[in-house]
């Protein structure tokens, strides 16, 4: 059985079943099973949506739909391929692995060279595997550098900084400011560790692999960015602990409109600011204490909340698809 896979950052995978066409399976009552990542709660209307209008378009064809968080997905679809159970399609952010076991369609048996003519071509070229394409490009990111105007304006910094050295530079000041402002969040925690450390490896001439494919993890552009990396924590220059940063929770709180207590870990302290009362980690008494504060003080609350609320707008999806539009607009 084999797969087509969609993406270049997100892949769809279809089998033999699907990759058929209408023509052949019309009226027979086939199902197309579809595995996709949850990427929020906004993941599975929009693809009720489509498959709605897909089943609508074609008579006899169904659709089981089903949304996997991005915890679990690697291991439910290593689980139905090792059972033989391969979705007919895959919305994942990987495919090579299966591309080299055989699974996938190449994308030229499923697509007519229009629709791959009209791919981006760093996108297109990104979904290959041994020179031939696999993927079909879906969902891509562009990620941006957020900064504190207030802090910046504090620390006598004019503006944002371009390189490393002076990003690092803009980080001490900050980290020398009165208070316990952190220069730089540097989030490595399981969120999505790969994608940020990419991020630096990218900007410095690193990558994953070579141009044959060959593992090029430690190569000297990798190797120098993880000494950087180090050295801004070595410094006190970033968040104590950026392997557990995890921003995810508190965000949610945030969106829920709630005053938040969280313990003063990883880069929750980086991330909220004033919208969440931090108490040590493992002292009870210490939140017990934070919490009747928060209750006792009706505008602590108030402004908690209202801070939360902000900073939950300012990273809404259609918020950072606008910020991803402006900045591919603006390349």
């Amino acid at each position: 059985m084999r797969v087509v896979a969609l993406g270049a950052t997100a892949t769809l995978a279809l089998t033999a079943a699907a990759a058929c066409g209408s023509d052949e399976a019309e009226g027979d009552g086939k199902t197309i099973t579809f595995v996709a990542a949850e990427y929020s709660d906004k993941t599975e209307p929009y693809w009720q949506d489509l498959v709605s209008r897909f089943e609508k378009a074609n008579p006899g064809l169904k659709v089981d739909l089903q949304g996997i968080s991005w915890d679990d997905i690697d291991g439910h679809v290593q689980n139905l391929v090792l059972n033989d159970k391969a979705p007919d399609l895959l919305n994942l952010n990987k495919f090579a692995d299966f591309a080299e076991d055989g699974l996938l369609y190449k994308a030229g048996d499923v697509l007519p060279k229009e629709v791959l003519d009209d791919f981006i071509p760093s996108f297109a070229e990104s979904s290959k595997f041994e020179g031939e394409q696999y993927g079909l490009p879906f969902i891509a990111s562009a990620r941006l550098l957020f900064y504190n105007k207030d802090l910046f304006a504090k620390a006598k910094i004019s503006e944002p900084p371009k390189t490393w050295d002076e990003l690092k530079e803009a980080a001490k000041k900050i980290s020398d400011l009165p208070g316990d402002a952190i220069g730089y969040g540097l989030p490595l925690g399981p969120e999505e560790a790969q994608g940020e450390f990419q991020i630096w490896i990218n900007s410095n001439g690193g990558h994953w692999v070579d141009d044959q494919g060959n593992w090029t993890i430690d190569s000297p552009e990798n190797l120098e960015t993880l000494q950087f990396l180090k050295s801004m924590v070595d410094e006190g220059l970033t968040q104590p602990n950026p392997a557990k940063t995890d921003r995810a929770d508190v965000i949610e709180a945030f969106a829920a409109g709630l005053p938040v207590v969280a313990t003063d870990v990883g880069g929750i302290r980086a991330a909220a600011g004033e919208a969440v009362e931090l108490i040590p980690p493992g002292d009870a008494e210490a939140a017990a204490a934070a919490i009747g504060r928060v209750l006792d003080d009706d505008a602590r609350r108030l402004r908690m909340v209202e801070t939360g609320l902000a900073l939950a707008r300012e990273h809404t999806i259609e918020a950072e698809t606008g910020r991803v539009a402006a900045f591919i607009g603006a390349a």
